[in-house]
């Protein structure tokens, strides 16, 4: 697909943030589809101040973690943070 990012805006009253993933690190833990196996029909994403309670839930939020990006209470986003995430994308 011609899609290289995907950012999924996360929200409940008191945290705000987004994941911002690059389609390889969605191949990688079998989101998307690859040519070697089929993705997943639906992604669950674990902000840091969620708790999950299933071992298989701790360990999404796990590899999840590296890609979420916190946002102010104005909206406000770290901007070196968020040029990390799309710098540290394997596709550029």
């Amino acid at each position: 697909d011609a899609i290289d990012f995907f950012i999924v805006c996360t929200s409940n009253t008191t945290h705000h943030g987004q994941f911002i993933f690059d389609k390889n690190i969605l191949i990688k833990n079998g989101v998307l589809s690859s040519s070697a196996h089929m993705g997943k029909r639906a992604l669950r994403v674990y902000p840091p101040c969620s708790r999950p309670l299933s071992k298989e839930a701790i360990r999404t939020q796990k590899w999840q973690s590296p890609y979420f990006l916190p946002l102010s209470k104005e909206d406000h986003a770290d901007l070196t943070l968020t040029r990390q995430l799309f710098k540290q994308s394997e596709i550029y």
